[in-house]
């Protein structure tokens, strides 16, 4: 399968963390939509989260309806515990590229 994966790893005293990080785009994002592997972005960040799918409070309804998509409304929606967002810190895999970020800076 082919991907869009952008590889942006950027060094120097000047550059924001957050640019080490793996860099995807929406469209690659998009090829993670299935119970085999599923994709989530919320706040500009991704996240592979195939694993929790069927361990989901909510169901894995409420996750598989978001997968391959920006799920930063929904999930923040909900209203989500201190301990859900800690669980979903373990599952960040990167972030968007940065023409596609909501938040540019």
């Amino acid at each position: 399968m082919a991907t869009e994966e952008t590889g942006s790893f950027a060094s120097g005293p000047n550059n924001n963390k957050v640019d080490d990080i793996r860099q995807f785009s929406m469209k690659e994002v998009a090829l993670h939509s299935d119970h085999h592997s599923c994709w989530l972005v919320i706040k500009d960040f991704v996240y592979d989260v195939t694993s929790f799918v069927s361990e989901h409070p909510g169901g894995w309804e409420m996750i598989m309806e978001r997968a391959g998509t920006d799920a930063t409304n929904p999930f923040e929606g909900k209203g989500h515990s201190d301990d859900a967002l800690k669980l979903l810190a373990g599952f960040k895999i990167g972030q968007l590229i940065r023409s596609e970020r909501l938040e540019k800076g």
